[in-house]
C-alpha cells in the first residue's frame, strides 16, 4: 500500500469539510431566513444540508477499517471494552449537549429569578430531557458496526448491509413509515420505547410540530448498513496497490451506489428523517466519488495548500463538534448587560450584521461563517500544538 499518510489527509480533509458544514447549517443567525441549500428538506427529498449527517457516518466506516486493521480484525476483551466504554461516553455526551440548551437559559436567565426558582426549574428539565441525537446515533452505529466486524467474517460485511437494508425497507413499507406521523413505525417504536417527554418535536411542512425523532431508534437500522459500507470503502483505500487503482475503484464504488439509490428512489423516496435505503445508498454514493476527487486533488496533484483550514477541524471532529455545541448554547442565552447591549451575545451580533449587510439571508449566512471561523480558531490552537482529543 502507498502513500498511507497523504491518503489519511485526503479523509482528514473530508472529515473537516463535514464538521465544518455540520456547524455552519446548525447555527444561522436567523431560523427563518435560511437559503435553501442550508435547509433540510422537509420530508422527502435531499439539500446539500442533508449529506453532511451521512458524511459523517461514511467517514465513522472508513476510519474504522483503518483502526481496526491495525488490531487485525480480532476480537479481544480489551477491544471489546474498549469499543462500548467510547460508545457509552459518545451516548452520553449526546444527553447531556440536550440538557445544556435549557439549562443554559435557566442559569442565565436575566429576569430576576432566585436560584432557588432556577433549581426547581432545572428539575423540571430532566423528565423531558430528549434521549436520542447526533452523538447517540454516532454511539449506537459505532457499537453495533464494531461488534459485527469484529465477530463476522469481513467477506460478509457487504451482504449483511444490502440485508439490514433490504429488511427495514420492509419494515417502513408494512409499518407506515413513509408517512410523516405519529402513526408511523419509527415513531411508534420510539414512543413505547422511550415515551413521549424523552423524544424531539419535530416540524411538519405545515409549521406545525409533531412528535417524531429524525434520530429514531428503528433507523439505526440503515445507519449501521451505512457505516459498513464506509467500512468497505476503507477495504478500497487500504488494499489498493497504487493511486491510480484506488480511484477507479472508489469511482466505480461511488457510481454504483448512486446509480442503485436513485433505481429504487420511486419506490422508496429519499428521506434523512428515516434514514431510508435509498437515502443511504445515495449519500454513501456521494461520500465516495467527494472521497475519491480529494484523493486526485491532494494526494495525485498534490494540491494541499487549499485544505489546511479543513485538516485542522478534520483531526479534531468530535471535540469540536461538543465545543461548538457548548459555545453556541452559551452565546444564545448569556445577556451581556454589563455593556449595556440588551438581548443576547447573538442577539447583538445578528443586529450587527442585519444593519450592515439589510439582507436577513445574507446576515444569516454570515453569521453562520463568523461562529465557524470562531471555532476554527480553537481548532487551530489545538492543531498548531499537536493536541488531538479523542473520544
Amino acid at each position: 500500500m502507498s502513500n498511507t499518510s497523504q491518503r489519511l489527509v485526503s479523509l482528514d480533509v473530508l472529515r473537516g469539510i463535514t464538521i465544518s458544514g455540520m456547524i455552519l447549517v446548525n447555527n444561522p443567525g436567523n431560523w427563518g431566513a435560511i437559503y435553501t441549500p442550508f435547509e433540510h428538506a422537509p420530508w422527502t427529498g435531499m439539500t446539500p444540508t442533508d449529506l453532511i449527517f451521512p458524511f459523517f457516518i461514511f467517514i465513522m466506516g472508513v476510519s474504522m477499517y483503518l483502526s481496526l486493521s491495525k488490531q487485525e480484525f480480532k476480537f479481544t476483551p480489551a477491544l471489546a471494552k474498549k469499543i462500548v466504554v467510547r460508545s457509552i461516553m459518545l451516548f452520553a455526551i449526546g444527553v447531556i449537549l440536550n440538557f445544556l440548551g435549557p439549562f443554559f437559559k435557566i442559569i442565565f436567565d436575566n429576569s430576576g429569578l432566585q436560584w432557588s426558582e432556577k433549581i426547581n426549574r432545572i428539575s423540571d428539565i430532566l423528565p423531558h430531557i430528549r434521549i436520542l441525537g447526533v452523538f447517540q446515533r454516532f454511539a449506537v452505529v459505532y457499537l453495533i458496526g464494531s461488534l459485527i466486524i469484529l465477530s463476522i467474517p469481513r467477506i460478509y460485511i457487504g451482504a449483511i448491509s444490502i440485508g439490514i437494508l433490504v429488511f427495514y425497507s420492509f419494515l417502513l413499507l408494512f409499518g407506515n413509515g413513509f408517512e410523516f406521523s405519529t402513526d408511523n413505525i419509527i415513531a411508534v417504536f420510539d414512543k413505547a420505547i422511550l415515551t413521549e417527554p424523552h423524544m424531539y418535536k419535530d416540524w411538519l411542512p405545515s409549521g406545525d410540530r409533531i412528535i417524531f425523532d429524525p434520530e429514531g431508534l428503528l433507523s439505526n437500522l440503515p445507519a449501521v448498513a451505512h457505516v459498513l459500507i464506509g467500512f468497505f470503502v476503507g477495504s478500497i483505500i487500504k488494499k489498493a496497490k497504487n493511486l491510480d487503482q484506488m480511484m477507479v475503484k472508489l469511482s466505480i464504488t461511488g457510481i454504483i451506489l448512486l446509480f442503485s439509490g436513485f433505481l429504487f428512489v420511486e419506490l422508496i423516496p429519499l428521506s434523512k428523517k428515516i434514514w431510508s435505503p435509498t437515502f443511504v445508498l445515495v449519500s454513501a454514493g456521494f461520500a465516495t466519488l467527494a472521497l475519491t476527487l480529494l484523493i486526485w486533488i491532494i494526494d495525485d496533484k498534490q494540491k494541499q495548500k487549499w485544505s489546511k483550514f479543513f485538516v485542522t477541524f478534520g483531526v479534531n471532529p468530535l471535540a469540536i463538534y461538543i465545543f461548538a455545541t457548548i459555545f453556541a448554547a452559551l452565546i444564545e442565552t448569556i445577556h451581556p448587560s454589563v455593556f449595556g447591549l440588551t438581548g443576547t451575545i447573538k442577539d447583538n451580533v445578528v443586529y450587527l450584521f442585519d444593519h450592515i449587510f439589510i439582507i436577513p439571508k445574507i446576515s444569516s449566512l454570515l453569521f453562520a461563517i463568523f461562529f465557524v471561523v470562531l471555532n476554527w480558531t480553537v481548532c487551530n490552537w489545538l492543531y498548531k500544538r499537536g493536541i488531538i482529543l479523542k473520544l
